[in-house]
């Protein structure tokens, strides 16, 4: 019964006696009605009562904490604020002076466990003390450091993180020999068949530290070693690798115990470190993730997946298959920095979700898009590039819209994949955002690093755009600015980007870039074999190059030329959003209690930047960059079956990949070689330098040794018109047999692919038609498609060539590098080229005003063989004379 109430009538069938009004609650008020309460009322009027009585409770403790204050210990102390933190009751602010004051008297005769307990509870109640305070307890626990168990040392770590100090460098070390010293004893008593005593994860009060092993390890439980991984990756502190390998047999001795949230932080940690698990972990780690993945929340199983992306390691195909059927459940869940990472990890591990699962995520970034972030926006973009997924009306404008509103604060490489990915998917942006876009790079241009400026090249010319001129003046100074920085693959997209074009290389740029190709020439040593590209970016139909030599037979339906370079050959610079790691306290670190204008408010507001200079990834919410990322990710389980062998992420492989990026490749070579024919840079001596290291080390692909080919039957003037050509570039092949393979292969691959004919071609035949001139339509001249030729005595010589959108850059009438070399290849064998722009027939409104039109280009093209005829006969005379 209470002071001021009744007590229970007998036989009342549960009614209550009224209480005094004074004291009386709505509750009790109904009771009195003597009317009786039902199961949920009785219950919400009892837990009332408890509540009440538990804060007079904690009202009490208050009182007699203050009180007795001057009694209290060093020990006492930190016993009274473990009692608060486990209450979850953080006490009023002249309490916690109270307490801080006195624990600050007596700190220099804590013991470690009292130590260990204070800053859990400090930790525990998201308290920060006194920056004066701080400074004295991690002087104290360095002073300790021997007396500590795991759990204490451990707690240290975590408590100083959580609550945004920064520990000295000294004391990380510190802690990481003493666990390192306890895991060794550990491992040794395994060894001699000690069992070891592992507690449970219950946080006493102080206690007497014991001295035997099994003792200094209690609380070595899952909880506590996630909490150390989670500790050191928010420190951005690798341990040894001797602390690390005999941690991860920690971690197995415990890992049935691992909650989802443990295994979603444990993932998380080794990520942020790039701590790649042994294969003796990561087995026994996905069947408990497995085991599991019902309980994981949408940020634990985006977290996992971000993770494996991050160490660039493969789930075993029923790991993946769990962790996409869980997002899918999950997905309607998803934040924003979910979903974008979520897409993120798919597309840096090169496997698209299934259908249902990237229509869940993809409903999902509509639904999340208001809270996109300039990183998140860029991220989806870059993934949606790499992953070969074209948006939708619906999910561009929405993108576009929240880009617009947020481009004035990209950076410098989130603008660059973004435009990259534009170009990836093979859509161009809105004039709108097409702008903003180049605005931008021009704003940021000083902080583009050499993969960036190649990047932009490469987008704007896979997009047959023009950089503006701003942002290509500013493209051109600092691409001479980093020069010295360009890998092979760079030098040769940029080449590559100015020959789609056509035009704009400067001579100064040209000559950086033909310098910096020679030094990775001369780096080759002779004999040695220029390697094959890991990945492929080429696409099976290309715009025409150059013609075969003589003696190959023409084979209709062809249509070959370029290879477009890949962007992501053996490196790869991209972004990632880090996963937001999950505090295993349950309370939310942003709630702070009360903050404090003290001498630690500097130190703590500026933990994360000092921890970020010495690396650039960032902390929640931010982005990172993976320069030099391999191409594609390694799977540690056999993919032919659920379990199978480990083939761990090994070192060795990232560092071979890094090198080779630094070497050319064979993709590159040809690149080039084509790029600098189309330009019309043959006379260079690296053009010669290019060819005759191609001979020397060739390993091509069969692309390749086409367009190795035909760049040899362009630049070494193979036609009728060659004895003339000043341009023409004497080059030899060593083997005889690889260039039989290669016309050989020409003419294969003509015989593969298939030519259409666009209504603009056939309305262009139907005129000449109308005039009665004879013509073929669709042949083929060398490797050369051709559109038209006339085949009407006297006019044997003339190609009409009806050049639609993609002969010229987007949105303009210029013309771009493929469409002028074919016609100056055609040329050079002898023909007569009449071209028919699209946008000059579109004017021609009817049948008759068609027919003047050619009439005029076929008279003005007659008129122009003549001349070329006989300038021809001039030159063979002054010869003769000569002679």
């Amino acid at each position: 019964s209470r002071s001021g109430g009744g007590s229970k009538k007998k036989g009342g069938g549960g009614k209550l006696t009224p209480l005094s009004s004074s004291t009386s609650s709505p509750a009790v008020a109904a009771a009195a009605s003597s009317v009786p309460l039902s199961g949920p009322q009785r219950d919400a009027a009892m837990l009332r009562t408890m509540i009440k009585d538990y804060r007079a409770a904690v009202a009490s403790l208050e009182r007699r904490t203050i009180s007795r204050i001057s009694d209290m210990g060093g020990n006492t102390t930190a016993n009274a604020l473990w009692a608060f933190a486990k209450l979850q009751q953080k006490p009023s602010i002249e309490v916690m002076k109270s307490l801080e004051s006195r624990l600050g008297q007596h700190v220099t005769r804590l013991s470690g466990q009292a130590l260990a307990t204070a800053m859990w509870a400090f930790a525990t109640m998201t308290v920060v003390p006194n920056g004066r305070l701080m400074k004295a307890l991690e002087t104290r626990a360095a002073k300790t450091i021997q007396e500590y168990s795991a759990q204490n040392a451990i707690s240290v770590l975590w408590a100083m993180v959580r609550l945004r100090w920064d520990p000295s460098a000294k004391l990380i070390d510190l802690v990481d020999n003493r666990i390192h010293h306890l895991l060794t004893v550990l491992d040794r008593d395994k060894n001699n068949n000690e069992s070891a005593y592992y507690g449970n994860d219950a946080r006493g009060g102080v206690s007497s530290p014991s001295s035997s092993s099994s003792a200094e390890l209690k609380g070595m439980t899952a909880r506590a070693t996630a909490n150390l991984l989670w500790a050191w990756a928010r420190l951005l502190h690798n341990p040894s690798k001797s602390l690390q390998l005999r941690l991860e047999n920690k971690i197995n001795g415990v890992l049935k115990e691992f909650s989802p949230r443990h295994l979603a932080n444990m993932m998380w940690s080794m990520a942020k470190l790039y701590w790649k698990p042994s294969r003796k972990l990561m087995i026994p780690y996905e069947m408990r993730m497995m085991k599991m993945i019902d309980g994981f929340e949408t940020q634990g199983l985006t977290n996992v997946l971000w993770a494996y992306s991050r160490l660039m390691l493969k789930p075993s195909p029923s790991m993946m298959k769990s962790l996409s059927f869980a997002l899918e459940g999950n997905a309607s869940s998803c934040n924003a920095q979910d979903v974008s990472n979520s897409l993120y990890a798919f597309a840096k591990l090169s496997i698209k979700p299934s259908l249902p699962l990237l229509s869940a995520l993809r409903d999902q970034v509509l639904v999340c898009q208001p809270r996109l972030n300039p990183q998140m926006l860029s991220n989806l973009f870059w993934s949606y590039g790499k992953l070969q997924i074209k948006p939708t009306t619906t999910e561009l404008s929405a993108l576009e819209t929240q880009m617009e509103r947020r481009m004035s604060t990209f950076n410098a490489q989130a603008v660059g994949n973004t435009l990259w990915a534009y170009a990836t998917v093979a859509i161009h942006p809105a004039p709108n955002i097409l702008q903003k876009i180049s605005n931008r790079m021009t704003t940021v241009i000083r902080d583009f690093t050499p993969q960036n400026v190649a990047n932009t090249y490469w987008a704007f010319a896979k997009l047959l755009l023009e950089p503006p001129p701003r942002l290509s003046t500013a493209l051109t100074e600092r691409s001479l600015h980093v020069v010295r920085g360009f890998k092979p693959q760079n030098v040769a997209n940029i080449f590559w980007a100015f020959a789609r074009w056509g035009r704009g290389l400067e001579e100064p740029l040209a000559h950086a870039l033909e310098k910096r190709l020679e030094k990775y020439v001369e780096a080759i040593p002779r004999g040695t074999k220029l390697t094959l590209p890991q990945t492929r970016g080429y696409s099976l139909r290309f715009d025409n190059i150059e013609g075969i030599a003589k003696g190959v037979p023409l084979v209709e339906n062809v249509n070959i030329g370029e290879q477009q370079p890949h962007l992501y050959s053996d490196e790869e610079e991209e972004m990632s959003m880090e996963g937001e790691e999950e505090d295993d306290t349950g309370v939310s670190s942003s709630s702070q209690y009360y903050s404090r204008k003290s001498s630690s408010s500097s130190v703590v507001s500026n933990m994360r930047d000092k921890r970020e200079s010495k690396s650039t990834y960032y902390w929640n919410s931010k982005h990172c960059s993976d320069d030099d990322a391999p191409a594609a990710a390694t799977s540690f389980v056999d993919e032919g079956s659920n379990r199978g062998n480990y083939n761990g992420f090994s070192s060795s492989s990232s560092t071979t990949n890094l090198h080779n990026s630094r070497r050319l490749n064979s993709q590159d070579l040809a690149n080039s070689l084509w790029a600098m024919a189309v330009l019309g840079r043959m006379q260079s001596p690296i053009f010669r330098a290019l060819w005759d290291k191609g001979q020397e080390c060739m390993q091509w692909d069969t692309r390749e040794l086409v367009q190795l080919y035909e760049v040899y039957a362009f630049v070494a003037g193979e036609g009728p018109m060659a004895a003339g050509n000043p341009k023409k570039v004497p080059l030899r092949w060593n083997s005889p047999k690889i260039r039989k393979r290669a016309r050989e292969e020409c003419a294969r691959i003509q015989a593969l692919e298939k030519q259409t004919t666009s209504r603009f071609h056939l309305s262009v035949a139907a005129a000449l038609d109308r005039m009665n001139i004879s013509h073929i339509n669709e042949r083929r001249i060398g490797t050369w498609s051709i559109d038209i030729h006339i085949t009407e005595p006297g006019l044997e010589h003339i190609i009409i060539e009806a050049d639609g959108p993609t002969h010229y850059l987007h949105n303009s009438t210029v013309r771009n590098g493929p469409a002028l070399l074919k016609h100056r290849a055609l040329a050079d064998l002898g023909w007569t080229i009449v071209t028919v722009p699209y946008f000059e027939w579109n004017e021609c409104s009817n049948a008759a005003m068609e027919m003047a039109y050619m009439q005029s280009v076929l008279r003005e093209a007659v008129l122009r063989k003549q001349n070329q005829l006989q300038q021809h006969q001039e030159l063979q005379q002054q010869q003769q004379q000569q002679q």
